[in-house]
């Protein structure tokens, strides 16, 4: 999917903060007979405003996560899946949580509006096998 958007307020036409311009998601998957199933998923989220004039904005981001899956078809085996997961697998540099406000460190005189974020998730390995029963 994929959503382009101009959110603001209806009285004084100052942006909603935090709304996003553009938010993208796309996902290819491919489930084979022999048991292996394998996807990509893309997920963006463009620019946003982050005070209500827009001077400050967001940065955008855009990761990828891969998933690999091995159940065997037939046999007794078939209960067991072998799976992989790999979230942001270009292991992109990205900000999770973007505020902005004032703060003042201690060695400061005066509070200083800024960007506050939390990072993104590093790449990360997941793997494992499951049982069903």
């Amino acid at each position: 999917g994929f959503t382009l958007t101009h959110a603001e307020f209806k009285d004084t036409g100052e942006a909603i903060p935090q709304a996003p311009l553009m938010t993208g998601n796309a996902e290819i998957t491919a489930k084979l007979p022999n048991g292996f199933s394998t996807s990509l998923r893309m997920i963006h989220l463009g620019p946003r405003p982050l005070i209500e004039d827009r001077s400050v904005r967001s940065q955008p981001f855009t990761i990828f996560n891969f998933a690999g899956r091995y159940r065997p078809p037939t046999g007794r085996w078939r209960q067991f899946e072998l799976f992989l997961s790999i979230q942001n697998l270009l292991n992109s540099q990205w900000r999770q949580t973007q505020l902005f406000y004032e703060s003042r460190l201690a060695s400061e005189s005066a509070p200083m509006g800024d960007i506050h974020f939390t990072p993104g998730m590093p790449r990360m390995v997941m793997g494992g096998v499951a049982w069903y029963f």
